[in-house]
């Protein structure tokens, strides 16, 4: 009779305790979650590329965007968002590349490059990212000459052909 009671106190006590840890092992869903897609882009000056986000475990999909390099805001100099609030939106690029997104003259590291973000309007601690690259469409095909003599002295360099 003992051996029954405690029985019947244990399984009680562990079906409490497997209430309160979500369901007995069953896989829990409300983990919050921001995605954003594409996850990194590079954009040639003057073009546009669309980006989605897609939020997991809450009814509330909404997101906010926002633009910004090094963590700080950088709109509209680097370029423009066709709407802040939708799940999905269209960056559009600069004309130019902004000079922040260039290099230093003989730097061997490259410029920091655009972080968008989707943040969650459900949990604002929630948020994905997506990084930009910047691309000035500028190609080099070939210089000529490939080789030039200056003569001593001279102090000028003839134009290239």
């Amino acid at each position: 009779m003992k051996w029954r009671k405690i029985s019947k106190q244990a399984g009680l006590g562990l079906a409490a305790a497997c209430l309160a840890l979500a369901g007995c092992g069953s896989k829990s869903t409300n983990t919050l979650i921001v995605t954003v897609i594409p996850g990194s882009a590079t954009i040639v000056v003057k073009q546009q590329q669309s980006f989605s986000a897609s939020v997991t475990g809450t009814t509330n999909t909404n997101v906010t965007w926002t633009l910004t390099i090094s963590s700080k805001d950088c709109t509209p100099g680097c370029g423009t968002l066709d709407s802040t609030t939708n799940a999905t939106v269209t960056y559009t690029a600069p004309a130019t590349v902004p000079s922040a997104l260039i290099p230093a003259a003989g730097s061997t590291t490259p410029a920091a490059p655009l972080t968008l973000t989707a943040t969650s309007a459900a949990n604002s601690k929630k948020s994905g990212t997506a990084t930009i690259t910047l691309d000035s469409g500028i190609r080099v095909s070939a210089v000529t000459p490939a080789t030039a003599t200056i003569a001593a002295g001279s102090g000028s360099i003839p134009p290239l052909a």
